[in-house]
């Protein structure tokens, strides 16, 4: 009786180590997939935060360097009283050629 009784115990307590083993091979396993994953998704966000800063950079960059598209002309002055004494040959107004160029930049931009 006492023999069968320590070979049931003997069996006992093999069984609960392979089962305990067997977890702690598959926990090792788990673990070790989960490790990976993480390095796998800290690249991934390291990737995603400097595409972050180069839009950041480029937010700035045109926010301190706004194109004027809807801003009307400067006022123009109006003509003074006094006409002048000698006729000179008439220089382009400056805002007229400023406004084609801004119109042609525009027209460049939007590719039309």
């Amino acid at each position: 009786m006492v023999d069968s009784l320590d070979v049931k115990n003997f069996l006992q307590i093999g069984a609960n180590v392979v089962i305990v083993g067997g977890v702690a091979f598959w926990l090792n396993g788990k673990i070790r997939s989960l490790e990976d994953r993480i390095v796998e998704l800290e690249k991934q966000n390291n990737e995603y935060a400097e595409i972050i800063k180069k839009h950041d950079q480029i937010l700035s960059v045109i926010l301190n360097n706004p194109i004027e598209r809807s801003r009307p002309p400067p006022p123009r002055p109006s003509p003074s009283p006094t006409p002048p004494k000698q006729k000179q040959e008439e220089a382009p107004d400056l805002d007229e050629f400023l406004q084609d160029e801004l119109d042609e930049v525009e027209k460049y931009r939007s590719g039309s």
